[in-house]
């Protein structure tokens, strides 16, 4: 039996691990990222998620997300100061389909590879990056 602020709820085993999990991770998200627990309606392509929001929007863990990275299934993040990086909301959009889809790795490293292409503006640059 838990007290929460809506009354006592009775519960046992698994569903009170997993309520217990939810409230302390709504908590510690709630403190950091005021608004992150919301609902809120979909992020813009041009968004950038900080790594605590694109940990909260895929489900990996910080490490996962770097293996990822090192694998090349997963975008190069975008800096944003000298101790700052994050990840276009499109980007972490468009690998979480992919997964959801079901594509192979080969396929995802492509779509990363594209992405990657992507952020460049100028088609001489995005040249340059396809030759590598």
């Amino acid at each position: 039996m838990i007290a929460t602020p809506g009354g006592v709820v009775t519960t046992s085993g698994k569903g009170l691990i997993r309520l217990l999990e939810n409230h302390v991770q709504r908590t510690h998200d709630s403190t950091r990222y005021p608004g992150l627990t919301e609902q809120r309606p979909p992020h813009s392509g041009l968004t950038i998620l900080r790594r605590r929001q694109v940990e909260h929007e895929t489900g990996y863990s910080r490490s996962t997300i770097y293996l990822r990275i090192s694998q090349g299934l997963w975008t190069r993040p975008i800096s944003l100061g000298a101790r700052a990086v994050g990840w276009p909301a499109g980007e972490v959009s468009a690998l979480n389909a992919a997964r959801i889809a079901g594509l192979t790795d080969a396929r995802i490293r492509e779509l990363v590879h594209r992405l990657h292409l992507t952020r460049v503006g100028d088609p001489m640059l995005a040249a340059a990056m396809e030759e590598r």
